[in-house]
């Protein structure tokens, strides 16, 4: 698979980074990031985190748990079993970790791709959209209450971009997500391309900002030159949070 990448990554008004991104075996995190490369692997990894946790808990957990997630997920591929186990043995690699992360945790929203298939993973609420072939749509979902309040026909998608409880997580990775692994699973979905194909991952630093509908806007034309405009829009509507995402453009 022939692949491009940019990653940016901006503190926003917090004093640490607690947000990750991996893209293949490279871990990035810093108070301004902006890389940016192309290349050919048999598997492409891509992951955006988004760490919890006081001080710098999350700020570690993030990292670390990029780290893992880069010395297991390739040899993975895009089969949902062995990604499943590949982000088990994580969590457990973090549990044994609880003391030094001062149990602290991470959300973390991948994909995968190989051989023309895509598979998208999720844990807690960074997200995953599909840019092109358009329309343009949201692919990963939730761990979140707002999220679980939607699926109970409790409140709308839009009623849930305001909602006080949008930023409450319900699975993820690491320490504080031990008993969590008990009741949630990994959400998982699968897509086939032809051709060429765009995404955005992304933590909530950019979804709590712009709507999807906004999102689509600023992604219109799909074209890898979107993630410079992105991230002068968000920074034009004033970031509220660690803000970070990968604009990937893969082809089969």
């Amino acid at each position: 698979m022939k692949f491009a990448f940019r990653c940016m990554m901006d503190n926003g008004p917090r004093a640490n980074q607690e947000d990750a991104l991996l893209v293949g075996e490279t871990v990035y995190q810093g108070h301004a990031v902006d890389e940016s490369g192309q290349g050919e692997a048999q598997t492409v990894v891509a992951v955006a985190l988004d760490g919890l946790g006081g001080h710098s808990a999350g700020e570690r957990v993030s990292a670390q748990t990029a780290e893992l997630l880069s010395q297991k997920l390739a040899a993975a591929g895009t089969d949902q079993e062995a990604v499943n186990q590949a982000l088990v043995e994580v969590q457990k690699e973090m549990e044994a970790r609880r003391e030094d992360l001062d149990d602290g945790g991470t959300t973390a929203t991948g994909l995968l791709t190989a051989a023309g298939r895509v598979l998208v993973f999720n844990l807690g609420d960074s997200r995953v959209y599909r840019v092109s072939p358009g329309p343009f749509s949201r692919v990963s979902t939730d761990h979140s209450v707002v999220q679980r309040m939607i699926g109970q026909g409790l409140i709308t998608e839009k009623e849930a971009f305001t909602s006080p409880f949008r930023n409450l997580v319900e699975f993820g990775l690491g320490p504080t997500f031990d008993h969590a692994w008990e009741k949630y699973q990994v959400n998982f979905t699968e897509e086939a391309i032809e051709g060429e194909a765009v995404y955005l991952l992304c933590t909530d630093g950019v979804c709590d900002l712009f709507s999807d509908e906004k999102l689509a806007e600023v992604m219109a034309d799909g074209s890898m030159d979107r993630a410079q405009a992105l991230m002068d829009e968000l920074k034009t509507a004033g970031l509220k949070d660690n803000t970070s995402f990968i604009l990937l453009r893969v082809s089969a």
